[in-house]
């Protein structure tokens, strides 16, 4: 067991997150659709390459980290596309470990104690005085004074078990709604604009102001949007830029952008609920395991697919009409 907790942190530490590079850039692209309201199109200002959506620059690892959920100090570098799986069967070990030792340490105790005859002794009690057997919980606290080390190491091992099962847990939902603990706080911020009634919905119509379907992105490639479905609603942020003039108009830019098609008749929605909200990361409780488990390759292949005369998808003539740096 211990040497499978080894085996699974030397694994964990040595397989890099997904590194996104010029070469494999445009299969991340493909890969991650933008959804534009965590995540748009925009450069990297350090890498100098499109950013990939639900991808993170580490400042650490020094590389732009496809499907990037945290930089972990445990192992020394960034948990994302490539080591996500290895990173939960990490944490699954340690907290194995964990209770294991903690198990170990109880029989220790358990086998000192029926070679004692200390549990036999009797003491006063105050409720009812008369002379009663030492509770179970005295005999095991002297046993933690006669064995003081041996102790700490069992109240540590406990602990941290059941510190890391709870982290695991957490991992395990986020993975289960499709999500990594980068977006959870991005999605954070997306209630809080909820609440705050600044979040609206875009909706296509016609000239006579009725609805025609989903925005026109939803009908072609998510890959290749040509329309916001959420943006900041103005009337708010023209309130609150008084308060804090330069952050709302951060906010707007973060979650639209421009198309270079002709302008559609737009609608605009209110978004009063989360739930009306649609994350389009989340392909099922299955479907989201299997991508982790089974994670599609970042490795640079010769392909043309989805590719323009001059060598360029869709998304990047799109996105070089108005770059924004990170």
């Amino acid at each position: 067991m211990i040497v499978f907790t080894y085996a699974c942190f030397f694994i964990a530490s040595s397989i890099g997150p997904g590194e996104i590079n010029a070469q494999n850039v445009n299969l991340a692209l493909d890969i991650y659709p933008y959804d534009h309201l965590l995540f748009d199109p925009k450069m990297c200002g350090t890498c100098k390459i499109q950013k990939p959506a639900r991808s993170k620059h580490c400042s650490m690892c020094k590389m732009c980290v496809a499907r990037s959920d945290h930089h972990c100090g445990w192992i020394n570098q960034c948990v994302g596309h490539n080591n996500h799986r290895y990173f939960m069967l990490f944490l699954y070990s340690a907290v194995q470990v964990c209770w294991y030792g903690t198990f170990l340490i109880y029989h220790i105790f358990w086998s000192r104690m029926r070679d004692t005859p200390i549990y036999r002794f009797l003491v006063a009690s105050k409720q009812w005085d008369r002379m009663g057997p030492l509770r179970i919980y005295h005999v095991f606290m002297y046993q933690l004074q006669a064995d003081r080390s041996l102790g700490a190491l069992a109240v540590f091992a406990s602990l941290a078990g059941l510190v890391i099962f709870i982290f695991l847990l957490y991992n395990v939902y986020l993975i289960a709604t499709g999500v990594t603990t980068n977006e959870n706080f991005k999605w954070e911020d997306i209630g809080e604009m909820v609440q705050r009634r600044e979040l609206v919905e875009l909706q296509e119509v016609d000239a006579a102001g009725n609805d025609v379907g989903p925005p026109m992105y939803e009908q072609r490639d998510r890959r290749h949007p040509s329309h916001p479905r959420y943006v900041a609603s103005l009337p708010q942020q023209q309130q609150r830029q008084q308060q804090q003039p330069g952050k709302i108009a951060s906010q707007r830019n973060k979650t639209q952008i421009a198309s270079d098609k002709e302008p559609a008749l737009m609608k605009e929605q209110l978004i009063t609920r989360m739930k009306d909200i649609t994350n389009i990361y989340d392909e099922g409780v299955m479907r989201n395991i299997m991508s982790l488990l089974f994670p599609p390759s970042l490795q640079a292949r010769q392909s043309t697919v989805g590719r323009g005369r001059g060598g360029q998808t869709a998304m990047q003539k799109r996105v070089q009409k108005g770059r924004r740096v990170e």
